[in-house]
């Protein structure tokens, strides 16, 4: 019951604060639910003319509305359901499966005639704060299941996925798929540092980002004794949290070269990384995507969880859900984000290290910038084919959205003679 007047409270403020639509949304084979991750697939899946389903507040259909108050006790997805039985798609993609739920209860029917795929889901188990399977358990007679599950790669997604999804795919970033860096040029970028800097979060949680900022200093003190300049890809591109962001690296790295470069736009990143002769990082996505490029990379992912004293915090939550299902935590001080969030990866490797010590940091970044291209293709490629997947062009998943919609473009064209 307390759940269900909170959701209530939260739907009040989201009904507030949202346009209203009295119009049924329209027919169509393909919906892509969540218009704000919608990008690259509105791009790759155009021809399809899908729908987008608005979820963040942009708007709420009326008609989809009062069809869900009769199964209010399910909450969103009742809402959901009223949505997709007015589209009546074959096919639901969306990007949002990371952090709701939701989406993996839309095969909760007996009968039904859609399919429904989640793109790079299981990026990490959900004690990392992605994919909450653990929630799963109060669901009741819920049980979430989708036809497919696209992830990053298959070492790095949660085997509970399996569970919950009749096929896993690893097929990459389908953002850096995108990309064609075949005839780009750059300077080449001695060092490029990638930077984790989340405005509120530097002011809300200083202490869970400690470690960006030692590593930072190891790393400006490995260029200076080097003599290598450092490039910084930052992730603001908001003026004045680029400003706060170049400022809080401005101490990191006094008394070395350093370059910031603000986000200018979203493939801004990419391209640095592109230009390196080393990527560093503490636990970035990026630092897989950089992988996946066959990039020099150093991880030194060290990022610790621990309890606070005085309050309860998510992290103790989950120590005490493991706790009463029988985990032994009494290395819990040892728990991070470790390299791959997968217990088959050793503590420390040629390239990557969950150790916080700077014998740990000075030894990943020697190898990692002396390794010749050869020496590093041999231990770096058979850790990045499981990890992140570069799939050119997303062939994976246009595959399996167009074997879904096989006769969608064929009607059209008889519709049409």
């Amino acid at each position: 019951m307390k759940s269900f007047l909170q959701f209530l409270k939260r739907a009040y403020k989201y009904f507030r604060a949202t346009k209203r639509v009295w119009r049924k949304p329209p027919r169509a084979d393909l919906l892509i639910i969540d218009r704000g991750t919608a990008s690259p697939l509105d791009e790759m899946f155009a021809h399809h003319q899908p729908h987008f389903m608005d979820i963040r507040g942009e708007s709420v259909n009326m008609l989809a509305l009062f069809r869900a108050l009769p199964k209010i006790r399910l909450g969103a997805v009742a809402y959901l359901e009223a949505y997709i039985d007015f589209v009546k798609p074959k096919l639901i993609l969306s990007r949002n499966g990371d952090s709701d739920l939701n989406l993996w209860k839309l095969k909760r029917r007996k009968e039904t005639s859609y399919q429904v795929a989640l793109v790079q889901n299981g990026w990490r188990p959900d004690n990392f704060g992605a994919i909450p399977f653990s929630k799963y358990e109060k669901f009741g007679s819920i049980r979430p299941k989708i036809d497919c599950a696209f992830v990053f790669g298959l070492a790095q997604a949660d085997k509970r996925i399996n569970n919950y999804s009749s096929k896993v795919v690893g097929s990459g970033s389908t953002k850096l798929n995108q990309i064609d860096f075949s005839e780009m040029s750059y300077d080449e970028k001695e060092i490029v540092y990638i930077s984790e800097y989340r405005h509120q979060e530097f002011l809300r949680n200083p202490d869970f980002y400690a470690i960006d900022s030692t590593v930072c200093r190891y790393v400006a003190d490995f260029a200076i004794r080097h003599n290598l300049e450092v490039h910084i890809a930052g992730v603001m591109s908001d003026a004045e949290r680029a400003c706060a962001e170049k400022e809080w690296f401005s101490r990191q790295f006094s008394g070395s070269k350093w370059v910031f470069h603000q986000k200018q736009e979203s493939n801004s990143s990419y391209y640095l990384v592109n230009s390196a002769k080393l990527v560093v990082t503490v636990d970035s996505t990026m630092a897989y995507e950089s992988l996946s490029m066959g990039q020099k990379t150093a991880i030194l992912c060290c990022r610790k969880f621990k309890r606070t004293r005085g309050r309860e915090t998510l992290f103790d939550l989950m120590l005490s859900k493991l706790e009463k299902a029988g985990v032994d935590t009494s290395n819990i001080d040892r728990l991070n984000n470790r390299f791959g969030a997968s217990l088959a990866f050793p503590e420390s490797g040629f390239f990557w290290s969950n150790i916080e010590s700077p014998a740990e940091f000075e030894r990943v970044l020697k190898n990692v910038y002396e390794a010749s291209d050869d020496e590093w293709e041999r231990v770096s490629r058979p850790f990045a084919d499981q990890l992140m997947v570069h799939d050119y062009g997303n062939t994976k998943i246009r595959a399996y959205v167009e074997s879904v919609l096989a006769d969608s473009l064929e009607n059209a064209k008889v519709t049409n003679i």
